[in-house]
Order: C-alpha cells, then sequence, then structure tokens
C-alpha cells in the first residue's frame, strides 16, 4: 500500500511539471516513463490519449511488443477472445461475490482517487481490483463490477457487509464497457448487461 501511494505521488508530481494529468500518465509503462525522464525527453501525450482510448498491447517472449489501438484493439481483442464485438458486448459473465440486482450508470475507475472523485450515488462502479482505499467509493456505489478477484478477496467480504451486488472475475469488463453505459448487474447469477450504450 505505502509503495502504491507513493508512486501515486510521483505521477502527481510528474503530471505538475509536465503540465498533463497524472491519469493519463497510467499509460505509460514504468520502464517507459523512467527513459522518459531520464533522456529528458517530452510526454508523448498523443501516444497516452490515444492508449486511454482503446489500446490493446501484446508482448512476446522474445522481449518484442506489438500495439493496437481504436477498432485495430477491438478487431485484435476479438480476434483473441474468438467472440464477436457484439455477443460480448451486450453479456458480460462472472462470479457472485455479494449477491443483489440493481441498474445503474457505469464508472470506469483506474484507481482508488478516480473512483472517489467520479462515484455518485448508485453507480456501478468498474474496475480492475479493488484494494482497501475503494471502500469510501464502494459505500457509495449501487454494485461494484471487477475483472480480477476471488470470493474471499478483501472486497468481497466488504461488499458483503455493505450488501452491496459485487461480481469479480469478468475479465474483459473494463474493456467493453463504457463510462455511462447503462448497465444491469444480476449478482445473483454473475451477469452484468449492457442495457443501452453511452454516446
Amino acid at each position: 500500500m505505502k509503495s502504491a501511494h507513493n508512486i501515486r505521488l510521483i505521477y502527481t508530481e510528474l503530471a505538475k511539471r509536465h503540465k498533463t494529468t497524472k491519469d493519463l500518465l497510467y499509460y505509460y509503462w514504468p520502464l517507459e516513463l523512467v527513459q522518459t525522464i531520464k533522456e529528458k525527453k517530452k510526454i508523448d501525450v498523443d501516444l497516452l490519449a490515444k492508449r486511454k482510448d482503446r489500446w490493446l498491447c501484446e508482448y512476446h517472449s522474445n522481449g518484442k511488443s506489438e500495439e493496437w489501438f481504436s477498432k485495430e484493439a477491438l478487431k485484435k481483442r476479438d480476434e483473441e477472445t474468438g467472440l464477436g464485438h457484439e455477443l460480448i458486448q451486450k453479456e458480460i459473465q462472472g462470479m457472485s461475490a455479494s449477491q443483489g440486482r440493481i441498474v445503474g450508470k457505469a464508472k470506469i475507475c483506474l484507481s482508488a482517487n478516480v473512483a472517489y472523485e467520479k462515484i455518485s450515488e448508485g453507480d456501478i462502479l468498474i474496475t480492475r481490483m479493488t484494494l482497501p482505499n475503494f471502500v469510501a467509493s464502494m459505500a457509495k456505489a449501487g454494485a461494484i463490477v471487477t475483472d480480477k478477484g476471488g470470493l474471499t478477496c478483501y472486497a468481497a467480504i466488504i461488499a458483503r457487509e455493505l450488501g452491496k451486488p459485487y461480481i469479480v472475475g469478468t475479465r474483459l469488463a473494463i474493456r467493453l464497457i463504457k463510462d455511462n453505459d447503462l448497465l444491469e448487474v444480476n449478482a445473483n447469477h454473475g451477469v452484468v448487461k449492457i442495457i443501452k450504450e453511452a454516446k
């Protein structure tokens, strides 16, 4: 937790110095960021914006990597998962960690700070994995959906204490759901449905 806190402080300071936002800097790999600082390069804001919009990165055993953006990223993702875009976009399966059923607007949150700023009462918190510093946002949220986690993780226990529907292990939710999509979270069956896509 201390390491994560210190990294956030470093990103905040770098964002101030380079006149950008820390949320955008999170789309740099740590090594990329170190090289940028060492070589005194400018932050590649255009690259980070492309990654934030829609990004798929594949690492190979020989150390090389490939990146895809926008529609190409979607196409590659669908090829890798073996499912059609329309099929997986409407319904996402996970495991029920805390039961309940609710309809609300999705809020994609990659960090606890972002979640605290974005989540309003009844919103659906969508993130990779919740840590203890997400608790305040979980209390406000109508439901929680995470790509990772398990039935006995810390967040699952808290969600049950709060009486919040919680679905874990969706793997693709954070990639397929957009901010303000209208969702039905049915944590009785571990299913997230996109009822209406945000414009």
